[in-house]
Order: structure tokens, then C-alpha cells, then sequence
């Protein structure tokens, strides 16, 4: 019943068609303008001028007396984003890299965007097959982001699937601790995702495909991650001989991601 819920569900379902730095705030209420961050060990060195002074100069710091850091995400991440979802994971990677390189010093500082810019270079490292670059660069959410955070269930869920592709049990068991966190929507697609691929390549097609279907229908904002488990979608209902909703699950995929892969 539940699965015939979520078929109907499907076809009524709509998927939505340079880094500047500012200030740095240190937790003993200083304040500085920030320029080229450099790390250390535990020391991150700042190129600092003072609010009212003149000149500049590199001044060393513990991370953990630094509070937060203000500055806008870098415009690369939506650009290796739309790169991704056309297929372009090379481009991808020459474009977000060199964002993630500049905010590596922040890393784990609040307010950085290290994090976001991180989960963007590994997504397109492993679209582009480069499993063990991705898993290096998610690899250090553990230490650098807070657990139970968004990001870090992020990053734990897709190292599960990069890690023990064919553990589907594993993959599913850190997937569904991260869905009960309750952390919103992007964890949920993300988790349900990596399961629907572990329980697939374990050919437990009926669950993939329930997997899949409630990104589809229940976290419809992410277009990437739409539209690899619309195709997931279709290979399960392929095996499970499922051929009316296989046919018209392929046709939305052609329909609704016109010049993707």
C-alpha cells in the first residue's frame, strides 16, 4: 500500500526547474579584517590590519581562541554545482578546488564555508571516479566539524557509501541514523540516496526503490541528487519487472533533466 502511495506520488511531483574575505572575530572580542589565512598545526597566521589602523602584518593565532569568521560563500560552489549537474565533473573539480585550497586554513572555524565547499569538492571528485580523493577530503569533517552537525552526517553517510559500497546493511544503518537526527531535508536526501545505492548494488531492489522515491517525493530541492535517484528509481523498477512505471519514471528523467547524463 505504501508503495503504491509513493508511485502515485510520483508522477504529481514538480522538481523545481572569487573568494573575498572580511572580518575575523577572536573570542576575547577582538576584531580584524581578514586576509591570507595560513595553517599551522593549531596556529592559523592572518594577514591583520586593525579597524583604524594602517599597514598590515602576519600575526599567529590559537583556532581555538577564534570564534567565527564572516564572509560570503565563494561563488564557486554553485558553479562547480550547475558543472555537476550537467555531467561536467572535471570542470567541476578546476572549479571548486581552488576555493576549497584558499578556505583550508578555516577549516572547522565557524562561519568559513570550508565545510560546504568541502561536501561540493568531494561530491564532484566522486563523480568524476576519483572515490579515494573524495573519501580523503570527507575524511576530515570528523575533526573539523562539529558531530551530530549537518555536514558531518553528510560526509559520515557518503564515506559509508564510498567505503562499503557493497556493506548495504552498514550504509543503511548510518543512513537511517542520520534521517532520525532530524537535521532537515538535505541530510535526508543525501542518506536515503547512499542507501537506495547500497541496497541497489545488493539487489534488494524493492527497498532501493522506496529509498529512492522518498527523495523524489519528500526532498524534491536538490536537483542532483533528484535526479540520480529518479534514475535509481527506474533501474529498480527495471528489476522488479515494475516496466509501465520504469517507461514513465525514464520519460520524467528525459522530461524534467533535458542535456544531463
Amino acid at each position: 500500500m505504501k508503495r503504491l502511495l509513493l508511485l502515485l506520488l510520483i508522477s504529481a511531483v514538480l522538481l523545481p526547474d572569487g573568494l573575498v574575505a572580511q572580518e575575523v572575530f577572536m573570542k576575547n572580542g577582538s576584531r580584524f579584517v581578514l586576509k591570507n589565512p595560513r595553517r599551522q598545526g593549531d596556529m592559523l597566521f592572518l594577514s591583520v590590519v586593525a579597524p583604524g589602523g594602517t599597514g598590515s602584518a602576519e600575526v599567529g593565532y590559537k583556532v581555538g581562541d577564534v570564534e567565527k569568521v564572516e564572509m560570503p560563500p565563494p561563488t564557486a560552489i554553485n558553479t562547480a554545482r550547475s558543472l555537476l549537474f550537467v555531467g561536467k565533473a572535471a570542470e567541476a573539480v578546476k572549479a571548486i578546488k581552488p576555493a576549497y585550497d584558499e578556505l583550508s586554513p578555516l577549516r572547522g572555524i565557524a562561519g568559513s564555508n570550508w565545510d560546504e565547499a568541502g561536501l561540493m569538492y568531494a561530491a564532484a571528485l566522486q563523480a568524476g571516479g576519483q572515490n579515494a580523493e573524495a573519501i580523503t577530503i570527507l575524511e576530515q569533517f570528523d575533526a573539523n566539524t562539529p558531530k551530530g552537525s549537518p555536514a558531518n552526517e553528510i560526509a559520515r553517510v557518503r564515506l559509508a557509501g564510498l567505503k562499503s559500497p557493497k556493506d548495504a546493511e552498514a550504509v543503511v544503518r548510518i543512513a537511517d541514523a542520520a534521517i532520525a537526527a532530524k537535521l532537515g531535508n538535505a541530510v535526508t536526501a543525501e542518506a536515503n540516496t547512499a542507501a537506495g545505492d547500497a541496497l541497489l548494488a545488493g539487489r534488494s531492489f524493492d527497498e532501493a526503490l522506496t529509498r529512492y522515491l522518498r527523495v523524489v517525493i519528500f526532498c524534491p530541492g536538490d536537483r542532483w541528487l533528484g535526479a540520480r535517484s529518479l534514475l535509481g528509481a527506474a533501474k529498480a523498477m527495471g528489476s522488479l519487472d515494475e516496466k509501465k512505471n520504469c517507461v514513465r519514471t525514464l520519460r520524467e528523467i528525459a522530461t524534467s533533466y533535458p542535456g544531463t547524463p
